[in-house]
């Protein structure tokens, strides 16, 4: 076989050239993509919480939220009529407030020591929820970070292939060219 490739032309030598390179980079991308496409880094996680468990920790956050902006809609509308008035009335209501800012923290604070004695798995239900949603948040972290490196090596594969076929078309092209002469 080898002498026989001798007596060809060099046309026909890049053209077999040009077709093994194509060969071998095709099955040297299948082979590479089927090995580096398994994403065994990512695995379902069992402790997501269930779309109802979102939708009402939602509802939660949000019924929070807007009161937290009707809180800070007082505050502003209370700081505006207390810019207005004398230094002494001033004293007096930041006296008033401070009292009852006062007052609410110690009915929370009851309110919580009566959770606690009633139900304490009620207590450390808050500390708990917030070790699974760091452990979501570092289980999505990690997948995040496979499917990356999966993306990363499929994307460099891909550079490798679209560079050997502008090899092959570069050969092809030259072959053409030289035949042409030839002929």
């Amino acid at each position: 076989m080898l002498s026989s490739l001798k007596n060809r032309p060099l046309s026909y030598k890049l053209n077999l050239a040009a077709g093994s390179l194509g060969l071998i980079v095709t099955v040297a991308i299948f082979i590479g993509a089927a090995r580096n496409l398994e994403l065994s880094g990512v695995a379902p996680s069992s402790s997501l919480p269930t779309p109802a468990q979102l939708r009402a920790e939602t509802a939660s956050l949000r019924a929070e939220m807007e009161k937290l902006a009707a809180d800070l809609t007082s505050i502003q509308a209370d700081l505006r009529n207390v810019a207005a008035l004398p230094k002494e009335t001033k004293i007096g209501i930041a006296q008033q407030q401070t009292q009852k800012a006062l007052r609410e923290l110690a009915e929370r604070q009851a309110r919580l020591e009566q959770i606690i004695v009633a139900n304490p798995v009620k207590a450390l239900e808050m500390s708990v929820l917030q070790r699974d949603l760091e452990n979501v948040k570092a289980t999505q972290q990690s997948s995040l970070s496979a499917v990356k490196v999966t993306v990363d090596r499929v994307s460099g594969l891909t550079k490798w292939a679209l560079a050997a076929m502008a090899l092959c078309i570069v050969l092809l092209a030259f072959s053409n060219t030289l035949r042409g002469k030839d002929n």
